[in-house]
């Protein structure tokens, strides 16, 4: 048994942050996310059979197995996971979602089994190996940032990321474990806020002031 461990690598991004250092920052509960970023939805695929290997669309998500997996199924796999589109792979626990629009914060759910009860709900299905993921952040082909999660056993951890520059592709390769089951859902994402230019409040007041000037012009 072990308690969830986190570790974030900053790395320069590209697009639209490609001048400035991007950096990860982690969260640990749906709060300090939401905190972070404002209200979130958990984003749902549809249910697949085991050894899927065709990628599955949920809105502007796009999900697909990983190098060295033999693919994955969409289905109720966890009871520390909500709902019943939980993420389990065929082979070691890499995986990938493309954004349709880029994004800056993505969050989920992991649930990493320490009992091997065969093919079913929370069990390894294997030996049972602590594990520890490399979330890798990608804005087209150029890496903006990283992040290492090590979950605690028998139980949902949360575990959010919020970039400072934007992302549009994570991949997921587990770097210490084997082929036995962890189980990943509750996946959500938001954009980053759009500021206010500059000069939108003088443009504002300006406009302000000529729309009384003209209803003072025809009282007058």
């Amino acid at each position: 048994m072990r308690n969830a461990v986190f570790a974030a690598t900053a790395l320069f991004g590209t697009g639209l942050a490609a001048s400035a250092q991007a950096s990860i920052t982690q969260t640990t509960t749906l709060a300090d996310f939401e905190a972070a970023v404002g209200a979130t939805s958990v984003v749902t695929f549809a249910q697949s059979t085991l050894n899927t290997t065709a990628p599955s669309v949920s809105g502007n998500l796009t999900l697909d197995s990983g190098p060295g997996t033999s693919g994955y199924a969409i289905g109720e796999w966890s009871a520390n996971i909500a709902g019943d589109t939980d993420l389990i792979i065929s082979g070691p626990e890499n995986w990938q979602l493309d954004f349709a629009v880029p994004v800056n914060a993505f969050a989920l759910v992991i649930s990493e089994p320490s009992t091997n009860t065969g093919l079913a709900v929370d069990s390894c299905n294997a030996q049972c190996i602590e594990s520890t993921f490399l979330f890798e952040f990608f804005d087209g082909a150029s890496l903006v940032g990283s992040a290492e999660v090590s979950p605690a056993d028998d139980t949902g951890v949360f575990a959010g990321f919020v970039a400072s520059a934007v992302f549009n592709r994570l991949v997921v390769t587990e770097t210490i474990g084997g082929i036995d089951n962890e189980l990943f859902g509750e996946f959500r994402f938001a954009g980053p806020a759009v500021p206010i230019p500059a000069a939108f409040p003088l443009f504002a007041a300006a406009a302000a002031g000529f729309g009384a000037w003209r209803r003072r012009s025809r009282l007058g």
